[in-house]
């Protein structure tokens, strides 16, 4: 017997520059890069802080359900993209990152969209820095994740690894 339950919401919150899109990046890629990954599909959403909506959903489909370009699964109202949406998502197990996300307002719209239902193991993950759209889009305290700032020498080492990929870069901390 297929289990189903509600999917699981988890948020990465923290200041501008905590790193929040890049740890979320990273789980993102390791998980949609593995070959026997359990996830039917996965998206990959930014959320402006002005949230066109209707472009929203139509970025979903287009990266969950990708269609041949004769046909068209992305026109319509925001209604209508939602309940699409939700109706194909409540049968897979689904992994979708939605970056940046501003109010709980917008969290309620996009909401809308995700089945409340859908196959055990469907994983949510938001970023966002304010504190309280964190808590407000989780089940429990527990599924918040908060980034502190980097301290200046594990930040110049992470840019130093990381961003430049230099393994003894000629790189002065000044």
């Amino acid at each position: 017997e297929i289990q189903k339950r509600a999917p699981k919401v988890t948020a990465i919150t923290g200041m501008c520059g905590s790193g929040k899109t890049t740890y979320a990046r990273s789980i993102y890629d390791e998980i949609c890069n593995e070959n026997n990954s359990h996830f039917d599909c996965h998206a990959w959403i930014e959320i402006q802080q002005d949230v066109d909506y209707t472009k929203v959903f139509r970025d979903m489909i287009m990266q969950l359900f990708p269609v041949p370009s004769s046909q068209t699964g992305y026109v319509g109202e925001e209604e209508v993209l939602a309940r699409r949406i939700q109706d194909k998502l409540k049968d897979n197990r689904f992994l979708i990152v939605f970056d940046g996300l501003w109010t709980m307002r917008a969290w309620v719209r996009i909401k809308r969209s995700l089945p409340r239902i859908s196959m055990s193991g469907s994983l949510i993950i938001v970023t966002t820095e304010i504190l309280h759209v964190a808590e407000g889009c989780t089940e429990t305290a527990g599924d918040v994740y908060y980034l502190s700032l980097l301290q200046e020498r594990k930040s110049f080492e992470f840019l130093k690894d990381v961003v430049l990929k230099s393994e003894n870069g000629k790189i002065s901390q000044e």
